[in-house]
């Protein structure tokens, strides 16, 4: 028997699998609503307006294929990304001027996992993890305030930043991509490049319903109008 979930299980997370997955999700998702969107489609997204993450601990964020449609309440187990560490971290170094060693991920998270022999970000040491922070973080700022964002290519990749979208049309951040849109914000970015992971069931509804709005003239909400999910939509 055909099992998604037996899929997501055995299929190890190589981009070129993901692609073709999500691919074939998308043909089989549109057989069920009007206004599907491509895996590859790309949002532009105004980083001050993403201010929480889905719980990483969710079996939803662990769905590999991309662009996925799924009821649930796991939209509304959300957590606030402007009081994450990381992001309270990013933004006592890049604005207070607080040594990384300092800051409060390192305080209430690096410390303890070094010092109880674990690692942390993949670091036994921590002059290490400072040197990890220094080379890739900081020069990680400087290319992102200097160049802005990288343009996802045209296939699906695991390093993509991924959003989620919840049954009111807002948009969530899943386990990666923290210290990019902490930057992100930081920075003042306008509008960064995202794709979308998993949509909720009751968003897609909405899609399909302002698709036929649209073509019936009806569609004159302005909050709907701007809504970087409907661009494709309203087009």
């Amino acid at each position: 028997m055909f099992s998604l979930s037996r899929i997501n299980k055995n299929f190890k997370k190589n981009d070129c699998i993901i692609y073709y997955l999500s691919i074939f999700i998308y043909y089989v998702n549109k057989f069920k609503h009007e206004a599907v969107a491509h895996p590859n489609k790309i949002l532009w997204v105004n980083p001050q307006t993403i201010n929480y993450n889905v719980k990483p601990s969710l079996k939803i964020d662990k769905i590999i294929y991309k662009g996925a449609i799924k009821e649930g309440d796991w939209d509304l187990k959300v957590k606030s990304f402007n009081q994450h560490k990381k992001h309270v971290s990013m933004k006592q170094f890049f604005l207070e001027g607080i040594k990384w060693e300092n800051t409060k991920i390192f305080k209430k998270n690096y410390h303890v996992k070094l010092k109880e022999g674990n690692k942390a970000r993949g670091f036994t040491n921590l002059d290490d993890l400072i040197a990890y922070y220094q080379n890739d973080v900081e020069l990680l700022f400087e290319k992102i305030k200097k160049d802005g964002f990288k343009i996802p290519g045209n296939r699906l990749n695991k390093n993509d930043m991924y959003v989620y979208i919840d049954r009111n049309g807002k948009i969530l951040l899943g386990a990666n991509g923290n210290h990019r849109l902490s930057l992100a914000k930081i920075i003042g970015l306008k509008k960064i490049p995202v794709r979308v992971h998993i949509r909720h069931k009751d968003w897609q509804k909405k899609r399909d319903i302002i698709n036929k709005l649209k073509t019936n003239g009806g569609l004159n909400d302005s909050k709907l109008l701007n809504h970087p999910d409907l661009q494709d939509v309203i087009k």
